[in-house]
């Protein structure tokens, strides 16, 4: 799998590319310093995945992350950064990055979530999960009754498995059934809780206390 790395610590990036080069079938195929050498270096290269800080001069991640996904939606970005603000999180996700993890991430979980959004899937951290979630007051949300009526024990099921980073064809397997139906209660669920996608799921149901954050 090839990688690109566009950070502008550059000690981190070569710490990072010597990292991801100790996995098998990783490859660093190359680092930038900000998002517009990155989007340059693009015109002539191709990756498959590429690891972006979030704060960087001339252009911040959620910017490299929207023209990225504009121009070439088949590479999958996963930002890596100490960023805490909920709203510089969320805007880079709303921006179409595919995970989110902290720089203090260890390297199984690094590795988890490359292969993770590599497949298609949605990967973040649990430390993003529970600044995304963090009530905005001092009383924290309980169930929503009225939603929970309105979805299956099976559709619930299937909401915990997503919220606890199962890939939709593991889903599939855990559950008996083809990945088309678990695609199905996916978008049902979607429309009956009113969120935009399945990053919304997860906060969903860790706010609901489905799952614990």
């Amino acid at each position: 799998m090839r990688l690109f790395i566009v950070d502008d610590h550059r000690l981190f990036a070569e710490s990072l590319a010597n990292l991801l080069s100790s996995i098998d079938g990783f490859e660093v195929i190359g680092t930038a310093v900000n998002g517009s050498e990155a989007t340059e270096w693009l015109k002539n290269n191709e990756t498959d995945v590429i690891l972006s800080d979030l704060r960087m001069p001339e252009m911040t991640g959620a910017g490299l992350t929207f023209r990225i996904r504009e121009s070439y939606p088949q590479i999958k970005i996963l930002i890596i950064s100490m960023e805490e603000n909920a709203e510089q999180i969320a805007e880079v996700i709303q921006a179409g990055a595919h995970g989110f993890l902290q720089k203090n991430a260890s390297k199984t979980e690094l590795q988890t979530a490359i292969k993770t959004i590599s497949q298609g899937e949605m990967y973040f951290s649990q430390a993003v999960m529970r600044i995304l979630t963090k009530p905005k007051n001092s009383s924290a949300e309980g169930y929503n009754i009225s939603e929970l009526k309105a979805i299956s024990e099976r559709e619930i099921a299937v909401l915990k498995l997503i919220a606890n980073e199962f890939t939709t064809q593991e889903i599939a397997d855990k559950l008996f059934v083809s990945v088309n139906t678990i695609e199905s209660h996916r978008k049902n669920l979607i429309q009956k809780l009113g969120v935009k996608n399945a990053m919304g799921l997860v906060r969903y149901a860790i706010r609901n206390g489905l799952i614990e954050a």
